[in-house]
């Protein structure tokens, strides 16, 4: 692996675990790239730097330009190297003993991209556990809630039903006033008017039995 496509795979590492830090702190899942459609066609660089396109792909019997500033221009016939090691000629304006590169293995992935992985997924499971404990809490808050507002709506119903009957109690007058005193009142009357005099006459008595 050359060192551009270990820095071009580092620099991919670290847009994930920012994506994964947006996504942790939103509550939400972090934003899916969708991946261009190349266009239909090949496009590359030859050894010497200049670019290339071949159509309909890169292979023998297609047609191969050379990308300048005056544009797409059809390449002269004769030998050519790609950037990737591979060759091929072209012939009448068309490619020939096309010999393409063997593709390089892929080397193992370092201790740093091992680690940032193990990060990313630490910090999903830690977003997923965080997300389920938010849950929790708000069904029990509404749980709570609801209980509170069951309660105050009990309060006032009682409440509203002590003021009315209050409000009855005070207009209902306690004596019609057509209505005169009875016997039966009267009586009452006096028998506490003789016990009030009676109670002062034995103060006045155990008084005087003191002195």
């Amino acid at each position: 692996m050359s060192e551009l496509t270990r820095i071009e795979k580092i620099k991919a590492l670290k847009d994930n675990i920012i994506l994964a830090f947006a996504a942790f702190d939103t509550g939400g899942t972090p934003p899916v790239e969708t991946p261009v459609a190349a266009a239909e066609g090949y496009t590359g660089k030859l050894k010497t730097g200049e670019d290339v396109t071949a159509m309909p792909t890169l292979e023998n019997g297609g047609s191969l330009s050379i990308v300048g500033a005056e544009g797409s221009l059809p390449a002269p016939d004769g030998s050519y190297e790609l950037e990737d090691g591979g060759t091929l000629d072209v012939v009448s304006g068309v490619i020939a003993n096309l010999v393409t590169s063997a593709p390089v293995p892929e080397e193992a992935p370092s201790a740093e991209e091992m680690a940032m992985k193990a990060e990313i997924e630490t910090l999903k499971e830690a977003n997923t556990a965080l997300k389920s404990q938010i849950e929790t809490v708000k069904a029990d808050f509404e749980t709570k809630l609801s209980a509170i507002e069951t309660k105050l709506s009990a309060q006032h119903n009682l409440t509203v039903a002590l003021n009315d009957g209050l409000v009855e109690l005070m207009e209902t007058p306690a004596v019609s006033p057509t209505q005169a005193p009875t016997t039966e009142s009267v009586q009452l009357s006096t028998s506490a008017e003789d016990w009030r005099k009676q109670a002062q006459i034995k103060q006045k008595n155990s008084a005087k039995i003191k002195l």
